[in-house]
């Protein structure tokens, strides 16, 4: 018979399954967690480090439940008795894990199991590129990035991995520990952390920039100042580029007017154009309404100025 493990030797229970969300909230908001590290490490393709420090250092959630996540939650249970069948492997619900090196370390596995391993389980679109990537075997970054943290948080020594792709459950492990990959994400989670105690943003990562983060970093301007290119070489090479991609616009630009307008032509005074009978084309009548802004000023000029609000914005050029 199997020995049954699940034990946690690197880290304390600091929530149990199922908490109050207010009670998640503030754990949440005192270390790295599982999904935080993904963010660290560049496997979140939908946040950033700068994304991040604002909900840690302004405590504000910016990933609000959303119907995917819905439905992720409430058919993990499902994927996680797949598993069992498959594998034969008992799970068991964890709550949140702090590490006892670091409490700053923090972890929500979905599962432990009883060969002293952990569970990640997702849930995919067939079609999505996550979906994709588990139906040749193999496991996203952002999981990966997960599964490695969560070892490293519980002490635990392996790891398995279990998707839903459709209707179909796909299983792969045992994943074994990346201690590589774990050293360099403590080190990633360390200085994130300093950078939240002391309300410090982390640096721009030119990779990953957004222009809401532009928007926030640099939401007021100093008038007529310059400031000298950090790296020469890649604002030469981004701004040859930049007029590159410019020539190309304006070239495809040029050809698809020239197209629309010879297609136009077929159509003529036709809402319709057919090719065997069949409908490719559309040259529909658009009915639009313009406020009148010009015309309300002069009618009205008292509410014009009581309800015209100023917003600055910045237009970016190249000289």
């Amino acid at each position: 018979m199997l020995k049954t493990d699940y034990g946690t030797p690197g880290a304390i229970l600091i929530l149990p399954v199922d908490p109050a969300r207010e009670d998640w909230l503030k754990a949440r908001f005192e270390g790295v967690g599982t999904s935080d590290i993904a963010t660290l490490t560049g496997a979140n393709k939908y946040s950033n480090p700068y994304t991040l420090w604002v909900e840690k250092t302004e405590r504000v959630l910016t990933d609000e439940p959303t119907e995917a996540m819905w439905w992720g939650t409430n058919t993990e249970a499902l994927t996680a008795q797949r598993f069992e069948e498959i594998t034969g492997i008992e799970t068991r619900r964890i709550g949140t894990l702090q590490s006892k090196k670091n409490p700053r370390h923090l972890a929500n596995i979905d599962r432990l199991t009883a060969d002293g391993g952990i569970l990640e389980i997702k849930d995919h679109e067939t079609l999505s590129d996550a979906g994709k990537t588990v139906q040749k075997g193999e496991i996203t970054g952002h999981a990966y990035a997960q599964l490695q943290w969560g070892m490293h948080v519980s002490g635990r020594s392996k790891a398995w991995f279990a998707a839903k792709v459709g209707k179909t459950t796909h299983v792969i492990g045992p994943i074994s520990r990346d201690e590589a990959f774990i050293e360099n994400a403590i080190r990633l989670a360390d200085t994130f952390w300093g950078q939240v105690e002391t309300v410090t943003p982390p640096p721009v990562d030119f990779a990953s920039v957004t222009d809401e983060e532009l928007a926030q970093r640099f939401n007021t301007v100093d008038l007529e100042a310059t400031v000298e290119a950090a790296i020469p070489e890649l604002a030469l090479d981004d701004l040859a580029e930049l007029e590159e991609v410019k020539a190309q616009q304006a070239e495809l630009k040029e050809r698809r007017d020239a197209i629309e307008r010879r297609i136009k032509a077929q159509i003529g005074d036709k809402e319709y154009l057919t090719v065997n009978g069949q409908p490719v084309a559309r040259w529909q009548p658009v009915t639009s309404k313009r406020w009148d802004s010009k015309a309300f000023k002069a009618d009205h000029p008292e509410l014009d100025a009581q309800y015209r609000k100023e917003s600055v914005s910045r237009r970016f050029s190249t000289i």
